[in-house]
């Protein structure tokens, strides 16, 4: 899956991204704004915790907004409940 397919992912889906500055997160979609290239998601996991710090830290209740153009690449992940 390329940067070029974020339009074609739908809600509930589990992505692995990485961000044009070497985070790689996994995160569930809820929703994707083809018109606006962005992305909300449940952040479920990171491997720059620290990013999240001033917020709180990663919370399930709190959705993240990544736009397309922060996503260097994304692979699909297996979808759990």
């Amino acid at each position: 899956m390329e940067p070029d397919d974020l339009q074609k992912l739908s809600a509930g889906e589990r992505v692995r991204l990485t961000t044009t500055v070497g985070e790689r997160l996994t995160a569930k979609v809820l929703f994707v704004d083809e018109r606006r290239s962005e992305l909300i998601v449940d952040v479920l996991s990171t491997s720059m915790p620290e990013r999240y710090a001033e917020m709180g830290g990663l919370s399930p209740k709190e959705a993240y907004l990544i736009p397309f153009t922060y996503i260097a690449g994304v692979e699909p992940c297996e979808n759990k409940t």
